[in-house]
């Protein structure tokens, strides 16, 4: 067993997040970066309910924070991370094959400053005092089975909303490990203070998960059955960007695993993969889709797939008012991909996608990489990376009606980064990251969308074109000088911009950022490892 315990952290060494412009409906999820968090989490992962980036997150009141402003005043100050005070993770497995893992964190008030044209602040409270919880309980079965029982807890102070949520699932094999069988569900239970009774009130939803199938041999099969109820919610300590949803899977593959023709192994896939919308069984996915991945002699590994989806779907979440839904074209995309050996001092990933719909609009995707390893000391890895839609539409805003605006629009995205790492010896290394994202979009056309779904044209003053940049570099030295012990001293540069005018091409908008205000931040940290068998040893001879 371990236990790791941290005390009033400081993440501002960790490496910056990959920001995007999000257009979607839904949130987007940023790998953790935090070592505390990254390291030894697996078990807390059962059940699919454990998001870590929730922990310290963006606080629940900061967007709410502008739109509320009395009038004549301005928001000087508003944290975009809340306060970490504490954070104890301990787990294990014990010689009977039950693994136990706990792990709990505490934040504290997070404000934000709001100051009037008189210069007089006023401060709101964002996020309240926050206690996380996760228990965690795993037994191995014969056969490589498994069950396990998770449950998560949020609390917070000032009657803001709470959570609890519940989750369990077993795993079993037959005795020659061919077939296989998983059950899983969870139940979410969120409470929101009722000013009125005075009193908190519950709301419920559950899920559950199915799938049985073949799952060793040249050919092998499932079929997945998973249902979610609409008021399974469990995004205060993980993340549920879909709700009110039935998904069946077929999923048939052929392996094969020894060297043949070219190639040291071989996959091919084909899949079936069906939504119904939970509340009025409509359908919203129908894919059919064929793929394959092989690794050839000189371990150059190569993935393509193709997928077909016949039939309009209904989107019940692109218009951003519930009960509406938005009708969404069938569509064919295909995409192909290789990686050649990372051994060798010069390596190339690449990977292209393209998707075409029934209603004229287009997709593609471009993605570049170059890994140089120049010797022992010096290597690059540079990442580029072109996207884009056509004739696209999307939900632009809503109206003084409460009607969904629509627009068709044409997106293009640029993204270049590089990451150099120098060695000067084994304990001593000076790291270089580096990223550019620059995604625009224009709209020529406007809609209102209609209660069966579809558009009808319209005129609208709303203009919903923009221009995203966000540029980061982190620069990093550090040097273990003792096992365990190190220094490093970090340079972080960070960027992030948007306005309503399209550039005119990479370079122009390239210049035109960086005539932004830009954040810098350089930090010293110094670990020193403190042995417990040294401590004793010195306190000793101290008191001798």
């Amino acid at each position: 067993f371990t236990l790791d315990v941290s005390l009033l952290p400081d993440f501002s060494q960790v490496k910056s997040d990959n920001i995007v412009k999000n257009l979607s409906a839904f949130e987007v999820s940023y790998d953790e970066q935090r070592p505390f968090f990254q390291e030894a989490v697996d078990l807390f992962q059962k059940g699919n309910l454990f998001y870590s980036r929730r922990i310290a997150g963006v606080p629940s009141g900061y967007y709410s924070v502008q739109s509320d402003l009395n009038e004549r005043e301005e928001v000087e100050n508003n944290p975009a991370t809340a306060h970490l005070l504490n954070a104890i993770k301990f787990s294990g497995r014990n010689k009977n094959g039950l693994a136990i893992g706990v792990l709990n964190a505490l934040t504290d008030n997070t404000r934000a400053t709001v100051v009037d044209s008189l210069g007089r602040e006023r401060s709101v409270l964002t996020q309240p005092f926050t206690n996380y919880n996760i228990l965690v309980l795993d037994q191995s079965l014969r056969n490589n089975g498994s069950a396990y029982l998770i449950n998560t807890s949020v609390l917070r102070d000032d009657h803001a909303r709470r959570a609890n949520v519940t989750g369990a699932g077993i795993t079993l094999h037959n005795a020659s490990n061919v077939y296989g069988l998983s059950v899983g569900g969870a139940v979410s239970q969120v409470y929101n203070f009722n000013e009125s009774k005075p009193g908190y009130e519950g709301d419920y939803g559950y899920k559950y998960d199915l799938m049985l199938g073949k799952i060793s041999g040249n050919w092998q099969y499932s079929l997945t059955h998973n249902l979610m109820n609409d008021r399974f919610d469990a995004n205060d300590l993980g993340i549920t960007q879909r709700n009110s949803q039935i998904v069946n899977k077929l999923l048939v593959s052929y392996y094969i695993f020894e060297p043949f023709w070219r190639l040291r192994d071989m996959e091919a896939t084909f899949e079936v993969y069906n939504s119904l919308h939970y509340l009025t069984t409509k359908n919203e996915n129908l894919t059919f889709t064929i793929k394959a991945n092989g690794t050839d002699l000189r371990y150059t590994s190569y993935w393509g797939s193709l997928s077909w989806a016949p039939l309009e779907t209904f989107d019940f979440y692109e218009p951003r008012i519930p009960g509406r839904h938005f009708m969404l074209p069938g569509f064919v995309n295909g995409s192909f991909g290789f990686s050649s050996d990372y051994r060798k001092p010069f390596a190339f990933d690449g990977y292209l996608a393209y998707t075409s719909a029934s209603d004229g609009s287009s997709e593609y995707y471009l993605e570049l990489s170059p890994i140089v390893r120049v010797d022992n000391h010096l290597s690059f890895t540079f990442e580029i990376t072109f996207s884009g839609r056509g004739k696209d539409r999307g939900f632009a805003t809503t109206d003084s009606a409460g009607r969904s605006v629509f627009g068709r629009r044409t997106v293009t995205g640029v993204e270049n980064s590089l990451s150099t790492t120098y060695v000067f010896r084994n304990n001593l290394s000076l790291n270089l990251w580096t990223r550019h994202y620059w995604y625009q979009g224009h709209y020529d056309q406007y809609f209102l969308l209609r209660e069966d779904g579809y558009l009808d044209e319209t005129s609208t003053d709303y203009k919903a074109d923009f221009n995203f940049n966000s540029f980061n570099i982190d620069l990093s030295f550090r040097w273990e000088f003792a096992p365990g012990s190190n220094v490093s001293l970090v340079w972080k540069n960070a960027l992030i911009t948007e306005d309503q005018e399209v550039a005119g091409g990479f370079f122009d908008n390239f210049s035109r950022t960086f005539e932004q205000p830009q954040l810098n931040n350089l930090s010293l940290k110094i670990l020193y490892y403190l042995d417990y068998q040294n401590v004793r040893q010195w306190f000793r001879k101290s008191n001798s």
